[in-house]
């Protein structure tokens, strides 16, 4: 129960996979995650799921690849393409060892990161547009100043009519 209690109020989503590759549990982050109700995911194996819910194909692809290698602990980013649109995953999975004699299964944790990729790719993008705009204006800051100092020789030496020209032109 209190294992239970725990794993209801994470916010990643968490689930265990027997040695037939069939989903045993998963908390409710991992349902609200992946979108799907969590009743219809318990008890079905990876092809299952697979054959009922295409958007989680990469994901079961990965987990049966890791399966496959009898991989003790391993770590991806999974990308999901659904209803919701793009959801990027970090899962993190590890082996499940029962005793001896006993088939093993792993437990998988899986958190959306999508929020923070997105924050992350509009930090880089505000970066890129304030150095854009520093070497856009870092060039006129030196004809500005150059236009000045124009100005201020000829202002004297030139006849009236063209003063308001060359002011004209300078000040802009």
């Amino acid at each position: 129960a209190y294992l239970e209690a725990v794993l209801e109020r994470l916010s990643s989503g968490v689930i265990s996979l027997n040695y037939e590759q069939r989903l045993r549990t998963a908390n409710p982050a991992f349902a609200q995650i992946m979108g799907l109700p969590l009743n219809e995911l318990l008890g079905k194996t990876l092809a299952q799921l697979q054959n009922d819910y295409p958007t989680l194909v990469p994901l079961c692809t990965a987990i049966q690849s890791y399966f496959a290698t009898h991989a003790q602990d391993w770590r991806e980013e999974i990308t999901l393409f659904g209803a919701a649109g793009r959801k990027i995953l970090i899962c993190c999975a590890t082996q499940l060892s029962f005793g001896q004699g006993e088939q093993e299964g792993y437990v998988i944790v899986c958190e959306d990161v999508t929020t923070l990729i997105h924050a992350q790719r509009d930090a880089a993008w505000s970066e890129v547009a304030r150095r854009l705009a520093h070497e856009i204006k870092n060039p006129l800051t030196p004809i500005q100043l150059s236009a000045e100092r124009l100005r201020q020789k000829y202002l004297r030496k030139l006849p009236e009519k063209n003063v308001e020209t060359l002011d004209r032109m300078t000040h802009t």
